[in-house]
């Protein structure tokens, strides 16, 4: 994983810590009645640091691409409203311990994902070096 995605993730870490650590109520009668589950919610939120990346490698390729028609294309792919991110974001940032946790699995997540294609990357160099 490259050092700006490290970077951007713990940056949101820290960022949703935060604003809501010095929340301590943990209301139910707060949860949104559009709360995206657990599972699905952390699938989306790789997604969506996946997009950053992306959004990221475009603007250094000085490409125009709309941040906002990525993220939207990424809820799309998950059949959510930007309205039921939100709401659910706002909902499980009550909960850093459980964002914290969230993160670190995507992080790990990620960072196989990258070892997994930097392996598969080195396999077909080997074999274009070698058929020469």
């Amino acid at each position: 994983m490259n050092i700006i995605m490290k970077r951007l993730l713990f940056i949101n870490i820290i960022i949703i810590s935060l604003l809501y650590s010095c929340q301590s109520a943990k209301n139910e009668a707060n949860k949104p009645e559009n709360l995206i589950e657990k599972e699905q919610f952390e699938q989306i939120l790789s997604d969506l640091e996946k997009a950053e990346a992306y959004i990221h490698m475009q603007y250094t390729k000085q490409n125009k691409i709309s941040p906002e028609e990525v993220y939207l294309s990424v809820f799309s792919k998950h059949h959510v409203t930007k309205t039921d991110f939100d709401s659910s974001l706002d909902y499980y940032a009550h909960y850093p311990e459980y964002l914290e946790d969230t993160y670190n699995r995507i992080l790990e997540n990620i960072s196989k994902e990258q070892a997994g294609v930097n392996a598969e990357l080195s396999k077909q160099k080997e074999k274009e070096d070698t058929g020469k």
